[in-house]
């Protein structure tokens, strides 16, 4: 880094922790176009690559969503990129990249429930009744570090796939 690059990367860094404000607020839209002109100097923030790619998934740019959290994998090492990698290929219907994305999730971090609860949405939208069958039996049976409501509620909302 050149001095000059570097007083630049600082603002860009400070403006967009304030700019994260957005995020938090849920204004997806605003959020991502300030990010937008950030992409060149804050590629090497995991935080910020994945709630750009996040706000660019919830406002309908799923192309772009999967560029920029691919490039997070880079620098962070988390399922949950991977997870929303799978939900947009699961809006638009490429089941096969999906089951890919979140069996890559559940393997990254083998003690959470929801990988395994993706995988049976995507098994139940493309109609596969087989494997969402084989998939129920391992989310009855599956025993997570830490029980709770939430876990009790994924495994419902399974269960009612049928």
């Amino acid at each position: 880094f050149k001095t000059h690059d570097m007083i630049i990367t600082m603002g860009q860094y400070r403006n967009w922790t304030r700019d994260r404000y957005f995020f938090g607020i849920e204004e997806y839209g605003i959020y991502a176009d300030y990010c937008e002109d950030k992409i060149n100097t804050l590629d090497y923030v995991g935080d910020y690559l994945f709630e750009y790619g996040y706000s660019l998934s919830q406002t309908g740019s799923l192309e772009l969503s999967d560029s920029v959290l691919n490039a997070t994998l880079s620098v962070k090492c988390n399922p949950d990129v991977l997870m929303l990698m799978g939900d947009n290929s699961l809006a638009r219907e490429d089941y096969a990249r999906a089951e890919q994305l979140y069996t890559k999730a559940f393997i990254m971090l083998p003690d959470r429930l929801k990988p395994l609860c993706r995988l049976a949405k995507t098994y139940w939208k493309r109609g596969d009744i087989e494997s969402l069958n084989n998939i129920k039996k391992c989310i009855d049976n599956f025993h997570p570090r830490i029980e709770s409501d939430i876990t009790e509620s994924l495994r419902n909302e399974v269960r009612n796939m049928l």
